[in-house]
């Protein structure tokens, strides 16, 4: 079973009320704190907040695609697509390769085996873009950046260019 990112069909900018009530509904879920309460939490969560009924930090983070995922995605790619492989056979360092699934490039399953998307694939080839950045909020993905990046180069020298519309920051809400 893989892992389906689904989107409102317009993107808000991350200030706004409609993006701050989607943040306090993961809030109120997870800590039990009163939907107002939690609403004045995450318009602050952009700097981090403690939640007062159970202490966690509230902080609404963003991960860039970088150039150490591309390096994790391309490993999956060259294995093939019908050999998905448990995340620990990867080549990796650090921990921001574990977020390539938010980014819609790997799927995983509920084996915690990971296999590229159609959608790596096609960002590796350099015929397909990917977003930018992605927004978390309490272990959770709660928005896609309207931005987006592509591969340029060859695969060992390669360069991530990031497009980034004018304006505020803007994103998909999940």
């Amino acid at each position: 079973m893989t892992r389906q990112i689904d989107l409102f069909d317009k993107p808000v900018s991350i200030s706004s009320d409609e993006f701050v009530k989607r943040l306090s509904s993961a809030l109120v879920a997870r800590s039990g704190v009163s939907s107002t309460e939690a609403f004045d939490l995450c318009k602050r969560a952009v700097d981090g907040r403690l939640c007062p009924t159970c202490g966690r930090l509230i902080k609404l983070y963003s991960r860039k695609l970088n150039a150490g995922m591309v390096k994790v995605l391309r490993q999956l790619y060259t294995r093939g697509e019908c050999d998905p492989v448990p995340s620990r056979e990867l080549d990796a360092r650090g921990g921001d390769y574990a977020k390539l699934p938010l980014f819609g490039l790997v799927n995983t399953d509920e084996n915690g085996l990971w296999s590229i998307t159609q959608q790596g694939r096609d960002f590796l080839d350099g015929y397909g873009a990917a977003p930018s950045k992605v927004f978390i909020f309490m272990d959770e993905l709660v928005g896609v950046s309207v931005a987006s990046c592509r591969l340029r180069g060859n695969v060992d020298a390669f360069k991530l260019d990031h497009i980034t519309p004018t304006g505020v920051e803007r994103v998909y809400i999940k």
